[in-house]
């Protein structure tokens, strides 16, 4: 299986968090336990990369969605923010960058504070992103 390749690199690994949610709790954890030990020779770089590829696609209000339709309940969420955060930068640009890239932001909607995702106040979000974008300058 792919979760056992040892060739990993920043698309491959990229390509996998994107289709995460199609796989089974215990390969997903294994994907996750993979990510973390790449992390610890990945370049700064690399590292932005994948770390924003898990925050949109696993820690997003699009797959907090899609993880209260899934058949099966997994601790993606919580596994997903142990890899986001061992792809942590010592760079102080890369782990802001999210923040600039794009004037929607997604911001304040990760899976683990969501709530109530049909109920959003789009303007203490605008008040939070902006905040953000300040701290991070």
């Amino acid at each position: 299986m792919a979760i056992n390749w040892q060739g990993n690199s920043q698309p491959w690994l990229c390509d996998l968090v994107e289709r995460i949610h199609n796989l089974a709790p215990e390969h997903q954890t294994g994907a996750w336990k993979m990510i973390q030990a790449w992390s610890t020779t990945a370049s700064d770089n690399d590292k932005a990369v994948v770390r924003e590829a898990i925050r949109v696609s696993a820690l997003s209000q699009r797959a907090a969605r899609r993880a209260k339709r899934a058949e099966h309940q997994t601790n993606l969420a919580t596994d997903a923010k142990a890899a986001y955060d061992s792809l942590d930068s010592a760079d102080v640009i890369s782990p802001n960058a999210w923040l600039f890239t794009s004037a929607w932001v997604g911001v304040g909607e990760t899976a683990e504070k969501l709530e109530n995702i049909e109920e959003m106040d789009y303007n203490l979000r605008e008040e939070l992103v902006a905040r953000l974008r300040a701290s991070a300058m």
